[in-house]
This record gives structure tokens, sequence and C-alpha cells, in this order.
């Protein structure tokens, strides 16, 4: 029911400002990419290094959506997240998505409470 009462809340803020939320909603989700990027980089195993200092954040803004991808340019980081038939996992990006996942869905919520004031 929540869900529902969340999703009503947002298509009545699209309706009413749909330029204000969706600059909201880029700046929302810019700085989840950014946390998530930050969090990754510091949960990274350190060999030498260039796992973490690989791991990067793009965001992509569109008339329709903004969408963010974070990870590793190291051919390396997928098998260092979920292991291998020789190496147990290290997750980094995983965990790293909690807190961030979390702060995304409050900073939304304030994004939707500002327009429907």
């Amino acid at each position: 029911m929540a869900r529902q009462d969340g999703l009503r809340r947002l298509a009545e803020a699209l309706r009413k400002d749909p330029e204000r939320l969706g600059a909201d909603v880029a700046v929302a989700v810019r700085s989840a990419g950014d946390g998530l990027r930050d969090g990754a980089r510091r949960l990274a195993p350190r060999d030498s290094g260039r796992l973490a200092r690989s791991i990067e954040s793009t965001v992509t803004v569109t008339r329709d959506s903004v969408t963010v991808e974070v990870g590793p340019t190291a051919f390396y980081g997928a098998m260092v997240e979920a292991g291998t038939a020789r190496s147990a996992p290290h997750p980094f990006l995983e965990p790293a998505s909690v807190p961030v996942e979390k702060a995304l869905d409050r900073a939304l919520q304030r994004a939707v409470d500002r327009i429907l004031r």
C-alpha cells in the first residue's frame, strides 16, 4: 500500500512541476553515483590500488531519464566482486550500494515533497 501511495505522489509531482522534479532527480542520481563510486573505492581490495582507482561514475541525462553507471574499468573487477573458481569473492560494489540506496530513496522523497507542498 505504501508503494502505491508513493507512486501516486510521484505521478502527482510529475504533473505539477516536471522540470523541477527532473532537475532534483538528476541531482539525486548524480549524488548517489558519486557516493557509490566513493564507497566502492574505499572497499575495493588493495594490492596495487589499480582496481580502486579504476572505479568510475558516469551519469547520462536524456529527455526522459537519468541513469548512472558505476563500476571499475579494470577488466578483473567483476571477478574480484563475484569470485572465480580459484578465488573467493571480495565484494566492494554490493556493500557500498546499501547506504547509497537508502540515501537516494530519501532524496527522491524530499524532491517529491518539495513540489507537493
